[in-house]
């Protein structure tokens, strides 16, 4: 095999593509924080005398510096060595402790991604074949359909257009990407005073009482995703409160720590 060297921001010294063949079983990927298996393909470090020596899998080695990921489409995220850092952090879409060392950030909005996301895969991005692993359709993975040929109806906010949309071929589920991107909890803002709560079905204790959006005062139809807050029968169409809400900060961790993994 010939010889691969790469150089890497995150260590001082040329890692070296060679199968593993360390007597150690227990050899971690400081990338991504799982086991490098026996005669794998791995980067490692070959000076001796370094004092943090590091392995990482092929593919974590040759990660690109900067990728396109739909649940944060108003910047690039940068591949980011959090070690360095007080705290592991959290990945701000699985709500998971980051696992390796490495992940992905946007610094501008202060959003972390963990290399082994279950939602979205680093590896789909990159392949770019992208699936969501989404709540509102646990039965199906959903494909991200970047140019769509045809006009549709959001099965989240019910609104028909020419949009990018994740889909299910299987059972004809369509969402708008920004759809699929709004937080399972909205903080409280000038709307409420209260968090809201994103239902992908009307919550039925409240179908007898609630007839109209407590924003717009526009009627609320069922049939599609709505903000809620339980406690004072406080229901909002998605865009009269998920795109006026400023984004949940990191110092609200309480928060991030009931969206759904």
């Amino acid at each position: 095999m010939e010889e691969k060297v790469i150089d890497r921001f995150y260590h001082e010294h040329p890692l070296v593509l060679t199968e593993n063949v360390s007597d150690n079983n227990s050899l971690v990927c400081y990338g991504c924080g799982d086991l490098v298996t026996d005669l794998e393909l791995a980067y490692v470090c070959t000076v001796q005398n370094c004092s943090n020596r590091i392995i990482l899998h092929k593919k974590c080695g040759e990660l690109p510096s900067q990728i396109l990921n739909p649940k944060h489409p108003q910047h690039p995220i940068h591949l980011y060595d959090h070690s360095h850092h007080s705290g592991t952090g959290w990945c701000d879409i699985c709500a998971r402790d980051m696992d390796g060392a490495l992940g992905y950030q946007c610094s501008s909005c202060n959003f972390d991604v963990n290399l082994t996301c279950p939602i979205i895969s680093i590896d789909s991005i990159i392949q770019g074949k992208i699936e969501l692993h989404h709540p509102s359709h646990p039965q199906h993975p959903l494909t991200l359909m970047r140019k769509p040929l045809f006009s549709f109806c959001c099965d989240a906010c019910g609104t028909q257009d020419v949009e990018m949309a994740y889909i299910c071929s299987i059972c004809e589920f369509m969402i708008h990407m920004t759809c699929a991107s709004l937080p399972l909890v909205l903080p409280k803002d000038r709307h409420h005073h209260h968090h809201l709560s994103l239902a992908f079905t009307f919550p039925e204790e409240h179908n007898m009482y609630i007839s109209r959006c407590d924003v717009c005062h526009e009627i609320l139809a069922k049939a599609w995703w709505v903000y809620f807050c339980g406690d004072c029968r406080f229901f909002a169409h998605l865009r009269c409160v998920a795109f006026t809400t400023a984004e949940t900060t990191k110092q609200d961790s309480n928060l991030k720590r009931r969206m759904l993994i």
